[in-house]
């Protein structure tokens, strides 16, 4: 798309060729892939999750931006609504994660969709969960879902924690509700935050 033939002049802009933003349904003239739902961002490359795939732009040259999209099953993502995103850079090693939910087509999955080759080739993991929120540090990776917050180090293996409750000198009668909507990993002191529907907890 940074090729100058792939522009045209209209209303004094150059704009890519034949492509009209349209997020309405394709029934109404539009376009998933123009639904956008996550967004991850570093140096010069961006990838976008939308309702019908994952899209990486790599910055070129004047603001422009070479896309390429993937999607289920070409690809082999678990399913085309995309709506979260997290960069793990480990071992020199760039994986990205996205939260990939089924869609459109009966064969989709919900779950999880990574690729260590900046898209080249996609693995898929936690397949059958409803992942609300992923995020990265070093080897760590961890997902919150509706069956609670997952851990891996590999991609591969997975383990649950069990359902966040308080500890003395606080309280020991309290559970959290088991669902996880989100997660952050803290760096200052190397602690988990996690959003439930019964509130915060950090541990």
């Amino acid at each position: 798309a940074c090729d100058d033939s792939s522009y045209i002049n209209k209303d004094g802009k150059e704009v890519l060729k034949n492509y009209y933003l349209n997020p309405r349904d394709p029934l109404d003239g539009g376009n998933h892939n123009h639904k956008a739902f996550s967004v991850l961002a570093y140096s010069d490359t961006v990838w976008v999750g939308t309702a019908k795939g994952i899209n990486r732009g790599l910055l070129g040259e004047n603001g422009c931006i070479n896309w390429e999209h993937f999607s289920f099953p070409e690809d082999e993502i678990s399913g085309n609504f995309v709506v979260g995103l997290a960069r793990q850079f480990w071992n020199n090693k760039n994986i990205i994660w996205a939260v990939t939910m089924n869609a459109e087509d009966r064969r989709e999955e919900r779950g999880l969709s990574y690729t260590t080759n900046d898209g080249l080739s996609w693995d898929t993991a936690l397949l059958g969960e409803r992942v609300y929120n992923i995020t990265a540090q070093d080897s760590l990776v961890f997902a919150a879902t509706a069956n609670g917050l997952w851990k891996t180090e590999d991609g591969i293996n997975w383990a649950r924690y069990k359902p966040a409750q308080q500890h003395i000198p606080y309280s020991t009668d309290e559970v959290l509700a088991n669902e996880v909507y989100s997660v952050a990993f803290d760096t200052s002191d190397n602690s988990i935050w996690i959003g439930t529907g019964d509130g915060v907890a950090h541990s």
